[in-house]
């Protein structure tokens, strides 16, 4: 009962340090973790993880992520989310989110529509980060990801989730797939304005204006 208090106090005391970006506060509660021997408990593991990603102290939230012994699904998405947000200027941020995933996926870990959201992101978003054509056979790849994750959440049942689609348009727009946007744009169950949005803007980025105004 005690240790049960202890947990519940110290994951609200994680909240309040993730609600105010209170880093060094969030340190010292981390290290009364590490003292009372929680860090089996990975829903204290992932609050730490949470912290540190929202103070973008990346050392500390790869190193709990790799300590946490017993990581869920909550614990992927905390770094995966962690790496493609801080990688929003950073190429070889979203490579990492990337392997991330593969990694996940390869433990066994089913993701959620959370987990398909961010990945069809990170796949679109790498184009826009490319120097030259240095990234021409990644972004071969990360089309060939995007495909797989694709079919995956169509197995788990996400495509009518409106998150999950919009993102899967957004990674076939950006890579100029816009045949496959095509498709995923007309089966949509509930067309929203990004929807709208996104498929403009690929048509327009490839240079079909005629094609974007009559889509408008």
């Amino acid at each position: 009962m005690g240790s049960k208090f202890k947990m519940n106090g110290i994951a609200n005391l994680l909240q309040t340090c993730i609600d105010n970006k209170s880093l060094l506060l969030g340190k010292v509660f981390h290290a009364n973790v590490l003292r009372n021997n929680l860090l089996t408990n990975t829903f204290l593991c992932n609050r730490l993880i949470e912290l540190y990603s929202k103070c973008n102290d990346s050392s500390s939230a790869d190193r709990t992520f790799h300590y946490t012994p017993h990581k869920d699904i909550y614990s992927w998405n905390a770094i995966f989310s962690f790496y493609y947000k801080d990688g929003n200027l950073n190429f070889a941020r979203k490579e990492k989110a990337l392997d991330v995933y593969k990694l996940m996926v390869s433990e066994g870990f089913l993701p959620t529509h959370i987990t398909f959201g961010i990945v069809l992101s990170a796949c679109g978003s790498v184009l826009d980060l490319q120097l030259g054509k240095r990234c021409h056979g990644l972004v071969k790849c990360n089309v060939l990801l995007g495909e797989q994750v694709h079919g995956l959440a169509i197995k788990l049942g996400f495509e009518n989730d409106l998150y999950f689609p919009n993102s899967l348009l957004d990674t076939y727009a950006k890579n100029g797939i816009m045949n496959n946007a095509d498709i995923v744009f007309h089966n949509l169950g509930k067309v929203s304005i990004v929807s709208w949005n996104i498929m403009i803007a690929g048509y327009g980025q490839k240079g079909n204006s005629g094609k974007s105004y009559r889509v408008f």
